[in-house]
């Protein structure tokens, strides 16, 4: 019913199958704003940024160092897609997809650690944090999360 007024249909939710089943009955199309899964959106604006400020992502490194949350599950995905080297420094225990880091392994441009310095090493361009919302929704900074010790890194 939605298709009749409006011409795209953008919906965050927490789980990824109301997505995809929204779209499966969509004659439009169906934006992933945001699910547990994956966040493309906020990916897309990051990379858009990339190439806004370095030219583009080819031949760079990314690395992403935090939770193996809908953020990871994201850089994953566009890695894979357009190619560029990731690196990810996750904790261990954290919520990962082990099939979305598996299959991105297999791919060959991503690199995955649970120890920072390695996700790190040889120099990142673009470094990834995990700052600002604490999960219950707040904006509460979390503990460190103001200092970087790579060159124009940015946080997010």
């Amino acid at each position: 019913m939605l298709s009749r007024y409006v011409d795209g249909i953008m919906i965050r939710t927490f789980d990824h199958a109301e997505v995809e089943e929204l779209a499966r009955f969509a004659t439009i199309p169906v934006i992933n704003g945001l699910t547990d899964l994956t966040h493309p959106c906020q990916v897309v604006a990051d990379i858009f940024t990339i190439k806004e400020h370095l030219g583009g992502w080819e031949g760079k490194r990314i690395a992403w160092v935090g939770d193996g949350n809908n953020m990871a599950n994201a850089w994953l995905e566009a890695a894979q897609v357009l190619g560029f080297e990731l690196r990810l420094a996750c904790p261990r225990g954290s919520s990962r997809n082990h099939a979305k880091f598996e299959a991105a392994k297999q791919s060959g441009c991503v690199m995955v650690t649970e120890v920072p310095r390695r996700g790190r090493r040889g120099r990142a361009r673009r470094e990834y944090r995990r700052v600002g919302l604490d999960g219950s929704g707040s904006a509460k900074p979390k503990l460190g999360a103001t200092r970087s010790r790579l060159h124009r890194s940015t946080q997010t």
